[in-house]
């Protein structure tokens, strides 16, 4: 290695291997790919426990933030408040669809609310006779074969190569999907801007300005996931740079904030003229001004 490269952490690759975890470093870096990637694991512990912590793991090293209640929620908490929190702030859902899997009433609210609040879902089909679950019938699968298993302490574990072959779907799913909803919260900022007469341009970052008709400029960073106070600051960045802006907006999705959240996110916006607006409510900001 030159030894100017020294002082640097790096990820490793190889023509064999494969340079898939240094493209995904150069595209989050760029701005292009997610520097902060969510995925929220559904299973049911009795057949699929040992799958999921597989997969937890493995994610992890991957850059990915696996979302696993067993490991995710503390004691003394509200199970179904915050696994409904964690859904809307991990932007992909990954179903291992076991042989019982349907016979849970927790993994059959977090695929019907990931359904109905359009969260992107990658569902791994077991081996054998697996029931699916109401609304995801007609949805692809990856579907696993019995040598995807291995034996493992009296039960089975995924292989290697079925473990990756989970992953890869995963890493494509998740930029798929970010990039459906950040387009989608564009195109609606704008098709509302527009239509109460305010002209529009694009930034980079996803983010757009908005000027209104007398000459007010409006900032708007439309965001995938739950609001976090990174975003606040990096929009609060943006709007330093662009000057004299009447407010700044996070546009989101998210209908359920945590008490804790909206406390965090409410004191980190005091003295701050920004507003966090859902895609119900866009309307609202240029009636106000």
């Amino acid at each position: 290695m030159p030894p100017i490269l020294g002082p640097y952490n790096g990820v490793e690759g190889s023509p064999a291997g494969g340079f898939k975890a240094a493209a995904g470093v150069i595209l989050s870096e760029l701005g292009i790919a997610e520097k902060t990637r969510k995925v929220f694991i559904s299973h049911r512990r009795s057949d699929g426990l040992q799958a999921a912590e597989q997969l937890h793991d493995q994610l992890g090293h991957v850059g990915f933030a696996a979302f696993l209640d067993r490991f995710d929620i503390g004691p003394g908490r509200d199970v179904q408040s915050e696994v409904i929190s964690a859904i809307e702030d991990y932007p992909l859902l990954v179903l291992l669809e076991t042989p019982e899997a349907h016979l849970s009433s927790w993994v059959g609210t977090e695929v019907a609310y990931a359904f109905a609040h359009r969260i992107a879902m990658v569902i791994v089909r077991w081996p054998g006779k697996v029931t699916e679950l109401p609304t995801t019938e007609r949805m692809p699968r990856l579907r696993l074969r019995p040598g995807d298993f291995q034996p493992f302490h009296r039960r089975r574990r995924l292989t290697r190569a079925a473990v990756g072959s989970i992953i890869v779907e995963v890493e494509t799913s998740f930029a798929s999907a970010m990039v459906r909803r950040r387009k989608a919260l564009v195109s609606s900022a704008i098709a509302s801007a527009k239509a109460a007469g305010y002209a529009t341009q694009a930034l980079p970052e996803w983010q757009l300005t908005a000027k209104s008709p007398r000459g007010e400029l409006h900032l708007l960073r439309p965001t995938p996931a739950t609001p976090t106070v990174q975003d606040i600051y990096e929009l609060d960045v943006s709007a330093a740079q662009i000057g004299t802006v009447a407010n700044s907006h996070l546009v989101h999705e998210t209908e359920n904030f945590t008490v804790e959240r909206q406390q965090i996110l409410d004191w980190a916006r005091q003295r701050r003229r920004l507003e966090l607006n859902t895609l119900t409510s866009l309307d609202s900001i240029w009636r106000d001004y």
